[in-house]
């Protein structure tokens, strides 16, 4: 798999998780245009689309409150295995379950009104296990041995805010690695997360635009608009957008993935879709993908270039997005 999941709130919402609370505001984000604001009482799940032994997380966490209590947490069902929080000197530690034992204590004290780039490498294990703590890129503490607090083999979930205690705080560029890919298997090492919108209709305009006119037009909306939409009222059907370019600072790209917020609009076909890219003239189409009830996101990762290789800017400022009806 590699690229498990990342959110970097682009497209406004926090709608991408699984259980949310909280906001998405624009007055604090390290990259983009929006971050999560997660309050008192609140957080953020994410279920894993398989359970994991092994993983590389990184989130950026900003906050104003001098808070010590536990703001992220891995977790099995309902049984938390490890936890983040802060010492009594700010420093970043990471403990077994909600805020237990503690395996490592970070050497960095944690500023209010600071954007900090935290990754954790956690290896789940009765031995060998391993935790590793980033700041910034910076190796802060490191703990081997037995990390299975308990009976679980395995963890599905992971939460950003407190369950007791008080946290608050911003997040912003949540990217989950796991091991089992050929790329993007370890560190992400401070990746950005950014939304490219469409900016140009293609060379196959096959839906039917509301309002009429530009197609494009109809699905740029940040966050999106239940008024402005692209209909497909039958089977293959093909829609080609072209895409903004990445921003001036990309040096390189470590992944891609294709997002469509919509929705089936009956028990009629169509009733599921595929995602692509366009890229040198050649279409590459995603496994057909089904179609929520009500409007959610379908999404399909490309961790490296379909035409070949792994992405570079230009080959990713190139390319349009596909997206074809099914039944």
């Amino acid at each position: 798999m590699g690229l498990v999941f990342m959110s970097g709130f682009e497209w406004g919402t926090n709608r991408e998780f699984d259980q949310v609370a909280g906001s998405v505001v624009t007055s604090q984000k390290r990259s983009g245009s929006y971050s999560a604001d997660i309050g008192n009482g609140q957080w953020l799940h994410k279920v894993l689309p398989q359970p994991l032994t092994e993983v590389y997380v990184q989130f950026a966490y900003r906050t104003g409150w001098s808070s010590t209590a536990v703001f992220f947490v891995i977790s099995k069902g309902g049984t938390d295995i490890v936890s983040i929080s802060k010492d009594g000197n700010y420093r970043l530690q990471v403990c077994s379950g909600y805020g237990g034992t503690v395996y490592c204590t970070g050497v960095t004290p944690i500023q209010q009104n600071v954007w900090y780039l935290i990754e954790l490498h956690f290896k789940m294990a009765d031995a060998g296990g391993i935790i590793e703590l980033r700041i910034d890129g910076n190796l802060e503490a490191t703990f081997s041995g037995d990390t299975k607090p308990g009976a679980d083999t395995s963890f599905d979930k992971m939460r950003w805010g407190a369950t007791t205690g008080t946290t608050v705080f911003n997040m912003d560029d949540v990217v989950i690695f796991d091991t089992s890919g050929e790329a993007n298997n370890s560190w992400p090492n401070g990746l950005k997360v950014v939304l490219l919108k469409p900016n140009a209709d293609g060379g196959s305009l096959q839906w039917e635009p509301t309002p009429t006119g530009s197609h494009f037009a109809c699905v740029d909306e940040v966050p999106v608009s239940a008024t402005d939409y692209l209909k497909a009222g039958t089977v293959d059907l093909l829609e080609v957008l072209g895409l903004e370019d990445l921003p001036a600072e990309a040096q390189s790209v470590k992944a891609v993935r294709l997002d469509f917020w919509g929705l089936k609009g009956s028990i009629q076909p169509p009733q599921n879709l595929q995602l692509g890219v366009r890229i040198g003239g050649n279409d590459y189409l995603s496994a057909d993908k089904a179609l929520p009830l009500a409007q959610g996101l379908v999404s399909h990762a490309l961790e490296q270039n379909p035409a070949g290789g792994n992405w570079s800017v230009s080959s990713v400022n190139g390319m349009e997005f596909l997206a074809r009806s099914r039944t």
